[in-house]
């Protein structure tokens, strides 16, 4: 199964910290359960007892991990962060969910999709196109075989070949000579 990363958005400074902590940990730990990598913005509350920041600095630090995730945990309880996180989300065309359940079946539907990455060769850019949307161009002649890629350096996940491999380089007449 690909990687699913999820962002826990909840409030952290509405009411008890270490409880709203506990319970960001306790949605984590179910999504590990199932195979998910959850980001628990909670976890700078220790840095912060240590190191004082303006609230901005964390927002744009969370902001910072969150647009590197699949999708958003929204948990219930009044956050202007946790809403602002939301938007951002949206804005930037991922899902967010408001119970672990439904984040679960999504994951689970995805993680079937996501088995292998697809790779596409692109002539006119002399690279490969993957499907967890990045390139990669590779530095020797040959094959993907040839080359010894079988896993997607950016997702990690077996690669697919979806298209024929590398046009055969026409040889000049100098190289034909050697």
């Amino acid at each position: 199964m690909g990687r699913i990363y999820v962002y826990i958005a909840g409030p952290y400074s509405q009411g008890d910290v270490i409880e709203n902590v506990r319970w960001a940990i306790d949605m984590a730990e179910i999504l590990t359960d199932h195979g998910l990598v959850p980001f628990v913005p909670h976890l700078t509350a220790l840095w912060a007892f240590r190191y004082a920041h303006e609230i901005h600095f964390w927002y744009d630090y969370d902001l910072s991990w969150l647009i590197h995730c699949d999708c958003l945990l929204r948990l219930p309880g009044e956050s202007e962060g946790a809403d602002a996180e939301v938007e951002f989300a949206k804005a930037h065309g991922m899902l967010v969910f408001n119970h672990v359940d439904d984040c679960l079946k999504w994951a689970q539907n995805q993680s079937k999709k996501r088995e292998n990455c697809e790779w596409k060769y692109d002539e006119d850019m002399s690279a490969w196109e993957t499907d967890c949307g990045q390139a990669w161009c590779l530095s020797n002649d040959g094959t993907l075989e040839e080359n010894g890629v079988r896993f997607c350096h950016y997702c990690g996940r077996p690669i697919m070949a979806v298209a024929a491999d590398v046009p055969e380089v026409e040889e000049d007449e100098d190289s034909a000579e050697a």
